[in-house]
């Protein structure tokens, strides 16, 4: 019953609030008009673009969170030897990937950039500079979404930039897609006006200091001079929140009621934080990582973290490997060569954990002292840290019976 409230709440405010050409702000990006996926209006009545989605809190927060948290993982360059992987590097793409995409980018916000694209517009693209002599990769530069058109030529898979005029081939560009390349925004247009309409709401609702209105009545008849300077007069003395508690004076036999608050268009906030659950199921990521209310305890937060982690960023993680091997490397180096983001501080847990599964490895001989310590950003001590180890008291059964009868015969 709350929920059928808070809906008819919010629809009586978009009936009495359409957009109108005339009086709309065009600066801003919240309340320009746009047609939706399928080349009409939303029925909210408010249009909103993949930028202007970035003026809610939760699109932001939620865009926020996924890009900058998988910036902040190291992006590393390996090599397969026959004794496991190790860092390549020496290899021409490691700093390009690692450090500096390009002289103006850092290899965190090149990452940030690209994701932020995705998760926005649905695909981000960076164009590959590739060096004169030796064709490799020597800079990635990310290129504005909405200037790129996917075409063919001949048969042939291009990119056109409506800007430039440039033509590009898939091999010169890094493209991350989100599911299927559609933005999200667009996707969930009727979504995200909902939770714009409601944001305006509570905007006109505060801004004129919580009263939605009242009438003047008068026995007598106004002209229509009369009527309009009354109107304008009283706006000015009486709307908006700095004129909320000045008195009115009212003369010519003047009366003013006060028009009510339905108890449903009140609980409007509601239907806000509902909003924000709605936009942060869209980009897949936890409302608590958002700020948003939910059932979360101390004991709860580690799992919520590595659901995160698991669910969340390795699926976009593996897109930006998978592209990055297929784009940066040369073909004849994949498979000897492999990029992978360093994730292990997301996915361990908390101290008490991570002892108890070390001290398992340690006993079981699957893993060395200093494998353990480099899990845990600690130097090797040496070679004597490369043995591994295991429990003398554990032996075959075969074998039991002859190391029985040598503690035997000891004692």
């Amino acid at each position: 019953m709350r929920f059928s409230l808070e809906l008819d709440f919010l629809s009586r405010f978009l009936r009495r609030n359409k957009p109108d050409a005339e009086k709309r702000d065009h600066n801003l990006n919240i309340t320009s008009p746009f047609l939706g996926v399928f080349g009409r209006s939303t029925k909210s009545g408010v249009g909103i673009s993949e930028e202007g989605a970035l003026s809610l809190s939760a699109v932001y927060a939620s865009v926020n969170k996924i890009a900058s948290t998988l910036a902040s993982m190291p992006l590393n360059l390996y090599r397969e030897t026959a004794n496991g992987k190790t860092l390549a590097k020496e290899h021409p793409a490691f700093v390009l990937l690692n450090s500096e995409p390009n002289q103006d980018l850092t290899s965190f916000t090149f990452v940030e950039r690209m994701l932020s694209d995705a998760l926005l517009y649905g695909c981000a693209y960076a164009l590959i500079e590739r060096g004169s002599v030796t064709s490799r990769a020597a800079a990635l530069h990310p290129l504005n979404p909405l200037s790129i058109v996917r075409d063919t030529y001949e048969g042939q898979a291009i990119f056109r930039d409506k800007d430039s005029g440039s033509v590009y081939y898939p091999d010169d560009l890094v493209v991350l897609e989100n599911f299927r390349g559609k933005s999200p925004i667009r996707l969930h247009m009727e979504n995200m006006g909902i939770t714009a309409a409601a944001m305006e709401y509570g905007a006109r609702f505060f801004g004129t200091g919580g009263n939605i209105g009242g009438y003047l009545m008068t026995d007598k008849s106004l002209t229509d001079e009369q009527y309009l300077r009354l109107k304008n007069t009283w706006s000015a003395q009486h709307q908006g929140l700095h004129n909320a508690h000045e008195t009115a004076i009212l003369e010519h036999g003047l009366k003013f009621e006060r028009s009510t608050i339905p108890p449903d268009e009140a609980q409007f906030i509601a239907t806000r934080k509902f909003q924000v659950e709605e936009v942060a199921r869209i980009f897949n990521i936890p409302p608590i990582l958002i700020q948003a209310d939910g059932a979360t305890t101390y004991n709860n937060v580690e799992q919520i973290l590595i659901a995160f982690a698991q669910q969340t960023l390795i699926p976009w993680a593996r897109r930006f490997e998978m592209e990055f091997e297929r784009k940066v490397l040369p073909e004849r180096e994949r498979g000897e060569f492999n990029v992978r983001f360093d994730m292990r501080s997301l996915l361990r847990g908390d101290l008490d954990s991570r002892r108890e599964y070390y001290a398992t490895a340690l006993q079981h001989g699957f893993m060395s002292v200093n494998e353990v310590r480099a899990l845990e950003d600690l130097n090797g001590i040496g070679e004597a840290g490369d043995l591994h180890l295991c429990q003398v008291n554990q032996i075959p059964l075969t074998s039991a019976a002859k190391y029985g009868d040598k503690l035997t015969a000891q004692e």
